[in-house]
């Protein structure tokens, strides 16, 4: 649902349900920098740009230095919020590719869980992965090292705590 923030301005509400005091302070967003230092979508789109833009950030090396950048149209925050609308509870920003700028068409709000599966190295678990870990003998190490995944992941494959045996 589209909600006019200031002339020339629409907020565009992110579908998940809001409370009424976010909603409130997401429409004043523009009106003090105080409640713009208070609303998590500034505090992300502000990290955002520090890690990208700042060689002193400590994240730099991960996003600025390896050629991350945020689009033009994203150093306005008004910006920034109307192409993103508002953070849902338990998200932050994510881009759809990890070797994607920040912009409108690879970001999006997402949770823990789905940034950790777009991390660089993450290999996606399959039953039939699962199944040739199983049927692996030897060291644990060499059989994480020989399908690409942790040591981690082949201990809990073969205790059964992920993809349990049928």
């Amino acid at each position: 649902m589209a909600k006019p923030v200031s002339p020339g301005l629409t907020l565009i509400a992110a579908p998940s349900p809001l409370s009424p005091s976010k909603l409130q302070l997401a429409q004043n967003v523009l009106a003090t920098t105080l409640n713009r230092k208070r609303l998590r979508e500034y505090q992300s789109w502000k990290h955002m740009r520090r890690r990208c833009n700042n060689p002193n950030d400590a994240a730099y090396p991960r996003y600025g230095g390896r050629g991350i950048k945020v689009c033009a149209r994203w150093n306005d925050f008004a910006l920034f919020l109307e192409d993103m609308g508002l953070c849902p509870d338990s998200m932050s920003i994510e881009r759809r590719d990890n070797d994607g700028n920040y912009e409108p068409d690879n970001c999006y709000w997402a949770t823990r869980t789905a940034q950790s599966r777009n991390r660089p190295g993450f290999v996606k678990l399959s039953p039939e992965l699962a199944a040739a870990i199983r049927s692996e003998t030897g060291k644990q190490r060499d059989i994480a090292a020989k399908y690409g995944v942790c040591q981690r992941t082949v201990n809990m494959v073969l205790r059964g705590v992920t993809w349990l045996c049928n």
